[in-house]
Order: C-alpha cells, then structure tokens, then sequence
C-alpha cells in the first residue's frame, strides 16, 4: 500500500510538473492586455448613396477573458466621407463609432498572431450642410437646393480578421481587414435631398433605406502586454 501510494504521489508530481511547464509557456507567450491605433481607408454605402473611399483610423484596447485565446475591449473609428455622386464642392461626412468588440487569438508558436474579431458599435455622422446649383440638361434652367445638415445615428456590426507581427518586445505591427453592415439609419430629409439633386426634381424620390455597409482596412502598431 505504502509502495503504491509512493507511485500515485510519484505520478501526480510529474502531472503537475508537466501542467505547470505548459502553462507557463502558454502565459509567455499570451498577452493579458492588448492597446493600439491603427489607420487605413474605409469604403462606405449608406441607404441609397455610395461614399468615396476615405481616411479613417481606429484605436482600440482588449483585456484577456480566456487567455491566450479570448480578448474583449471597446473600440473608436474615426472616418470622413463624401458622397459619390455628380454634385460639385458636396462636403465630407464625419463618421465616429464606439463599440465593444471580442478578438478570437489562433495561439500558433512565433511571432505571427492571426486572429478574428466580432462586435457590435454606435454610430454617429455629421452631415453639414450645403446648397447644391441644380440645372435642367440642355437649358440654363438652374435653380438652387439646399442639402440640410443633420446628425444621423445608427448601429453596426462589425465581422473581421487580422494579425499581428511582433516586432520589439511588447510592440506589434497589426494588419486588419473588417467587413460592418449597419442598420438603423434615419437622415430622410438629406437622402431625398441629395436624390432630388441628382435628378433636377424630374422625378419622385424613392423611399430612402434603413441599412448600410462599410469595409475597412487598416495598418498599425499595438502594445501586447
């Protein structure tokens, strides 16, 4: 009995040994809080209207839930767009996002992280104001309409993957691609608008949509710490 407890003792050393070393690797080479700031270009439709692509950067923090896999932070995007549409001097349209968001860790060995991302944010643009000269084609039938300002706020989805490359202790170039349909989107007054300006007036203005899409691609630097 006393030889077989010598064993069992013996054996439940050497797993806890064996658990200890593994977790020990694991905890180096896992991150408990990742912080960083990234910038790149944003393509965004919304409603009826397509925007040009445009500068847009993000900064954004995560704090390890199941190390070295599961991380969960908030977020910040900040964009300016225009609208892609045949009206001269239209200005940009400001686009802020906070939001929540997981980051699903593939723990591979090395320095090359790949991960994924999901969430959820709020959305809020700025629409500034602007009076568009609008003339009937082939005349010089001209007259002037007024693109009112408003604040629109609506909610996004965001579905994305990314990796990070470490580069000098704790700091890490990122690469992140990320594809956010929205919802929720009310600015009718400015839709009609800008579709009242496009068509001179000739024709009735559809219903404006809810919905929207945006992707996103971004470079940037990052402390894993």
């Amino acid at each position: 009995m006393n030889r077989l407890a010598k064993i069992v003792a013996a054996g439940s050393l050497a797993l806890v040994a064996a658990a200890a070393t593994v977790t020990d690797e694991r905890s180096a080479s896992a991150s408990f809080i990742d912080a960083g700031i990234e910038a790149g270009v944003q393509k965004r439709s919304l409603s009826d209207t397509n925007f040009k692509a445009g500068f847009a950067w993000q900064l954004h923090a995560e704090l390890a839930l199941l190390p070295p896999i599961l991380m969960l932070g908030p977020y910040a995007t900040f964009a300016k767009a225009t609208p892609d549409v045949a009206i001269d001097g239209l200005p940009g349209v400001s686009f802020t996002t906070v939001g929540l968001r997981a980051k699903l860790k593939i723990p591979i060995p090395g320095g090359f992280k790949p991960y994924a991302v999901a969430g959820m944010g709020y959305v809020r643009g700025s629409f500034p104001d602007y009076s568009a000269s609008v003339c009937v084609p082939g005349t010089t039938n001209c007259a002037t309409r007024a693109l009112p300002n408003a604040n629109a706020n609506f909610v996004e989805f965001v579905l994305g993957a990314g990796f990070q490359v470490d580069l000098a202790g704790p700091l890490a170039l990122t690469a992140e691609f990320n594809w956010r349909p929205t919802t929720g989107y009310h600015n009718d007054d400015y839709q009609r608008s800008l579709a009242g300006a496009q068509t001179s007036g000739s024709a009735a203005t559809p219903e404006p949509s809810r919905n929207g899409v945006s992707y996103t691609g971004m470079l940037g630097l990052m402390l894993s710490l």
